[in-house]
């Protein structure tokens, strides 16, 4: 910064501070030791980047040991042990379990479904408006819930009845009536999973 008109010349200097936040880490490895090097590395870089991370609250989803007994893991400098978790996890929204149970999923899967059709039931939208809200709105939420889960074809028509049973009664249309009908580009156009 400078003042022209008594020619002098100041500096300024300011330090920023800022404060940011990281949440739900993954690592994947196929060996404790793997596990370890990747650790220690994100460690490196937490200490570089002066991130504090609560490395009490690590959890490890793994199907290579059968008992409950606390794991020790190095993590950088920090010795953490830590519970071996064998049931389901939840990351992002997306239940994620070591033994590949589609079940849990399919449950998840059920209960949304539920939750949209008994809020959507009692509202006055039409037909059109029911089609826009379950292709763009429930059909995308479903996927990405079941992201790392394939489910059968018999699985996906079963979740898909709730959607057309409620759908063909918004539309006033008999129980008996085909669904090709509400999946046919020409007319509805009703997305399936």
């Amino acid at each position: 910064m400078s003042n022209v008109s008594q020619g002098t010349q100041q500096q300024l200097q300011a330090q920023i501070t800022a404060l940011s936040f990281m949440d739900n880490v993954n690592w994947i490895s196929s060996s404790l030791k793997d596990l370890e090097e990747i650790l220690e590395i994100a460690d490196d870089f937490y200490t570089v980047t002066r991130v504090a991370i609560n490395k009490d609250k690590s959890k490890l989803l793994t199907n290579t040991i059968t008992n409950n007994d606390p794991i020790i893991i190095r993590f950088g400098q920090t010795i953490v042990p830590i519970q071996p978790s064998f049931n389901a996890v939840r990351f992002l929204g997306v239940l994620i379990n070591i033994q590949l149970k589609h079940s849990l999923v399919k449950k998840e899967l059920k209960m949304h479904i539920r939750h949209f059709v008994n809020i959507v039931k009692t509202k006055p939208i039409t037909d059109q408006q029911y089609c826009y809200i379950a292709n763009h709105v429930l059909f995308p939420q479903l996927l990405y819930k079941m992201c790392n889960t394939s489910l059968s074809n018999s699985a996906c028509l079963y979740l898909n009845q709730a959607i057309r049973s409620l759908y063909k009664h918004k539309c006033l249309f008999p129980k008996t009536i085909p669904n090709a009908v509400f999946h046919f580009k020409m007319f509805y156009n009703l997305s399936n999973l």
